[in-house]
């Protein structure tokens, strides 16, 4: 048997356009993933409607809390 391969015609041009072919769709999913995980990086943003008491407002612990007379039945 002859295992003489023949040549294969090598262009620049066809080895750019394959290499773009394969680098681009890459590089895409690799910066989605990025963005992506980015996320997990970064701290909540904590949303409040109403501020929090300072320690002077609230009752100590043995102090005793009187019901507001609306909630009394």
């Amino acid at each position: 048997m002859n295992d003489q391969r023949q040549p294969v015609a090598k262009s620049p041009v066809l080895l750019v356009i394959v290499w773009a072919v394969v680098t681009i769709p890459a590089l895409w999913g690799v910066s989605k993933t990025v963005q992506t995980s980015l996320k997990l990086f970064q701290t909540p943003a904590v949303a409040t409607s109403q501020p929090m008491a300072s320690p002077a407002t609230t009752p100590a612990s043995n102090e005793s809390v009187t019901p507001h007379p609306a909630t009394m039945p």
